[in-house]
């Protein structure tokens, strides 16, 4: 038997104590060696979950890099045609999956037809809700809640809510500045967004 420096007392509960000894008896194990492999593994996932952070981390840095890219480059009128056009497939399948009078879409949802109609890759994820907004075609709810909806009037309400809660004029400019929209400050009516003509 091997000498090791380190020797590690641990407490079990009864039953924690009977199951281990089963498990030494299936597997042919001493008790010790089973409990050695627990910690060991233990200790690798929370490695692999540390390395597995650090490259998620590395790979939203690359992906920022790669759509600051994008956004410089010369991509053809075709692509973005292609993509245009994708987008607005899209809103057509929500429109047939909303039933309800607000159009309102779980975010959960959203994802769910962008990985159906264009891939599963985070950018393309981004990318569609990116053209969704500067588009017009679909408005996201500017607080926490995960929520969208193709309804303009709907999308003002959640704005001027948010707006009155989060400090006025300027939290509505900065929920509608992704958008082709403004914010007009109204004494008597409040914040009013008013939509303008996207780009095409």
């Amino acid at each position: 038997m091997t000498r090791r420096e380190n020797q590690v007392s641990t407490y079990l509960s009864d039953e924690e104590k009977a199951a281990l000894s089963r498990w030494a008896d299936e597997v042919e194990k001493s008790q010790a060696h089973l409990l050695r492999e627990a910690v060991l593994e233990y200790l690798d996932h929370d490695r692999a979950a540390r390395i597995e952070s650090e490259v998620r981390e590395v790979n939203e840095k690359l992906d920022d890099v790669l759509a600051q890219l994008d956004g410089g480059s010369t991509h053809t009128h075709t692509a973005m045609s292609d993509s245009l056009e994708t987008a607005r497939e899209m809103i057509r399948v929500l429109q047939r999956r909303t039933d309800n009078p607000d159009s309102v879409v779980k975010d959960t949802d959203l994802i769910e037809v962008i990985e159906n109609h264009a891939g599963v890759d985070d950018r393309t994820i981004r990318k569609y809700k990116d053209i969704f907004r500067r588009r017009g075609l679909l408005f996201e709810h500017p607080g926490d809640a995960p929520l969208w909806t193709l309804e303009t009037d709907t999308w003002a309400e959640w704005v001027s809510q948010y707006a009155n809660l989060n400090g006025g004029g300027q939290a509505a400019e900065e929920a509608v500045e992704p958008y082709p929209a403004r914010v007009d400050l109204d004494a008597e009516a409040g914040y009013t967004v008013v939509m303008e003509a996207a780009d095409e």
